[in-house]
């Protein structure tokens, strides 16, 4: 007799998932840019944040003096949180970067960049006050860690949640040669 039931709902990710699993050499930086000063918001950015905060914490069980939640970051605040980050992952161990927030490619070369809070709509603007991913990658390498993964909940399109464009009339491709493979360092991003 086959009886048929429903699948289990996913759970939900704003409820704190406790594994008690412990991860004292791992360090994670959780970046969610929800209001920009100038560019249209990414709604959810900062409560997805708080839910990898606290998937780091309660499941992954990096130490919370490991953990570095930045709110509303520039490209200034993004840079340090990871190299401090980077600084505190121990050998073994793995470093976490979440960002929620807009991305771009860059007008320039098209590589992927991380848009700071204080980016304007203006293409000089918005390249000066990004972060390129090359740049994260690199802070990790110079760092000597095995394993960084990127989570990035981001696209590079040039156009927001709901459906604004960052600067008006311009939308923008990534090239395939911008995505440089590092052995030690993973990215997993939205589109």
């Amino acid at each position: 007799l086959l009886v048929a039931t429903a699948p289990a709902a996913p759970p939900s990710i704003d409820k704190r998932l406790v594994t008690g699993n412990q991860a004292p050499s791992d360090a994670a930086v959780v970046i969610g840019i929800e209001a920009y000063y100038t560019l249209p918001p990414v709604p959810y950015a900062g409560s997805d944040a708080t839910a990898m905060y606290n998937t780091m914490l309660y499941g992954r069980g990096i130490p919370l003096e490991n953990i570095h939640k930045v709110d509303g970051a520039n490209r200034e605040e993004i840079i340090e949180a990871v190299t401090r980050a980077a600084g505190e992952v121990k050998p073994g161990g793995m470093l976490w970067v979440y960002y929620a927030g807009h991305g771009v490619a860059a007008p320039s070369n098209g590589e992927r960049l991380l848009v700071g809070v204080d980016a304007k709509a203006d293409e000089r603007m918005l390249e000066a006050r990004a972060v390129a991913v090359s740049e994260l990658e690199q802070i990790a390498i110079q760092a000597g860690i095995e394993r960084t993964l990127m989570v990035l909940d981001t696209c590079y399109g040039g156009i927001g949640r709901a459906g604004l464009e960052l600067l008006p009339g311009k939308r923008f491709a990534v090239p395939l040669y911008a995505h440089e493979n590092h052995a030690q360092v993973s990215i997993w991003t939205a589109a």
